[in-house]
This record gives C-alpha cells, sequence and structure tokens, in this order.
C-alpha cells in the first residue's frame, strides 16, 4: 500500500545575521495555504530566534512523498 503526503519547505532569513534558514512541515494537502497561515519556530546559529508565519516565508517549495506501507 502506498500513502502520500506533501512535504512543504519553506525558506526564510534570519534578521539578525541574513542566514539562510528553512522549516520543513509534512502535510496531508497539497494546498499551500495552510503552510502558509502557520506560525513556524525558527532558531539561527547566530542566536536568533523568532516564530513566523508561512506566508512571511522568502520561497515555498511543495514535493509529493510517497511512502510504502505493510511491507512483507
Amino acid at each position: 500500500m502506498e500513502t502520500e503526503a506533501f512535504v512543504h519547505v519553506l525558506l526564510f532569513q534570519c534578521r539578525k545575521c541574513e542566514r539562510p534558514l528553512t522549516a520543513p512541515k509534512v502535510a496531508a494537502q497539497k494546498n499551500p495555504e495552510q503552510v502558509d497561515a502557520a506560525e513556524h519556530e525558527l532558531a539561527c546559529s547566530c542566536g536568533w530566534s523568532a516564530r513566523l508565519l508561512g506566508v512571511e516565508a522568502l520561497r515555498h517549495w511543495i514535493f509529493d512523498w510517497r511512502v510504502q506501507t505493510g511491507r512483507s
């Protein structure tokens, strides 16, 4: 049996040192609206951290993710 999910990867920028930060999220829907409306916990190695909405991301990619279940 194959289960389908979607991996959303959001790209943010640290507001202190400007390094790139990613926030991956697995969702049952491909539609980006729920992920864009959710808060994402971000932490940079420079010490900056914040909770930002997905809509604040610089980019948002979505990938189909299929998982084989019930393997013998």
